[in-house]
């Protein structure tokens, strides 16, 4: 089997990173030739194929699937259709819910989530398939249960645009509960304690008591992926999360971790992870929940068997079956 990708950027940037990347990675692995055609050095979803000579290798040297990761512009769409048109099979993943020219190109569109599924689904009419993301964090990075009850770090990880959803929770760190408790913030957002990469995040994760990830009301935070939740749990800090889908489908309240949507329940979350048995205990529990479910070798697991059956023998092309919604599954 032959699959190549095309990336809305390199390494640097998380989706390119996490839906792209470390899942062409882990199908080397496993003997399938995944070849990497388009991974610009910065965020891009536009195709800048201007010689002829890329269009031609691209075509010529058959790829069996062609996976586009938010790459969506004219050229990228025209080259869809004349790689579909030659028999290759065309992937289209998406992250947003908004109208694409590719849900009418591709034979899949793959999603990280169900409720961004089920929000995509009546402007899609191609079928659509939920893979969750990989965790993007390096297997070594755990971290170490303290046995502080009193100046807790309290981490929060993300992107400049979720950065407003602080506001959420900070209120509760002014109270003379939580006076104590020291909120640790790494972004790309210019009021954040520490600038985020991959190293300073990875540090601030193992000198960290607990997560937390607040999110907005909103229709788009609703539809967000797994993979900051699993970034936490995979290094075994207890985690407070806002219980969207993707994370209610994970967090077992009690047991790896906590969901809070009022300033009553955060506040009682937060309380509750003062005793450091049990921020050992859901750390521990959060650990294994993590790489038992979303390891990199499990969701490239499903990559492989979406791969496998669309490119099977006397298969009927996807877009031209049923419409709906799959869960995909090994």
């Amino acid at each position: 089997m032959r699959v190549g990708w095309l990336l809305v950027g390199d390494d640097r940037i998380a989706s390119a990173r996490i839906q792209g990347m470390a899942i062409h990675r882990e199908l080397v692995l496993r003997g399938i030739r995944s070849e990497i055609l388009n991974n610009p050095r910065d965020f891009d979803t536009r195709l800048h194929w201007k010689v002829l000579r890329r269009w031609y290798e691209a075509t010529l040297r058959k790829r069996d699937v062609l996976i586009f990761q938010k790459v969506e512009s004219s050229r990228a769409a025209r080259f869809a259709r004349l790689a579909r048109r030659m028999g290759t099979r065309i992937v289209f993943l998406q992250a947003d819910v908004r109208e694409s020219r590719f849900y009418r190109i591709a034979n899949c569109v793959v999603v990280s989530s169900a409720e961004l599924a089920r929000q995509v689904q009546p402007i899609c009419p191609a079928p659509i398939t939920v893979i969750e993301d990989a965790i993007d964090l390096p297997r070594n990075v755990m971290a170490s249960p303290t046995r502080r009850t009193q100046k807790l770090r309290v981490l929060w990880i993300g992107g400049r645009m979720n950065f407003p959803s602080l506001e959420r929770i900070r209120p509760l760190f002014s109270l003379p509960d939580f006076a104590d408790f020291e909120l640790v913030t790494v972004s790309d957002h210019p009021e954040a304690m520490v600038e985020w990469s991959a190293q300073t995040a990875s540090r601030e994760i193992l000198a960290a008591d607990l997560a937390v990830i607040p999110c907005l009301d909103a229709p788009a935070s609703r539809a967000k992926s797994n993979n900051r939740l699993t970034l936490f749990m995979a290094a075994g800090l207890p985690v407070i999360a806002s219980p969207i889908p993707a994370y209610g489908a994970i967090v077992e309240p009690g047991e790896n971790g906590f969901l809070a949507e009022t300033p009553e329940e955060w506040a009682a979350a937060l309380r509750a992870l003062r005793d450091p048995v049990l921020r050992a205990s859901l750390g521990a529990a959060a650990r294994r929940t993590a790489w038992e479910r979303f390891a990199p070798e499990v969701i490239a697991g499903r990559w492989e068997l979406l791969l496998e059956e669309l490119t099977s023998a006397g298969r009927v092309p996807v877009a031209e079956g049923q419409r709906g919604i799959v869960h995909q599954q090994r």
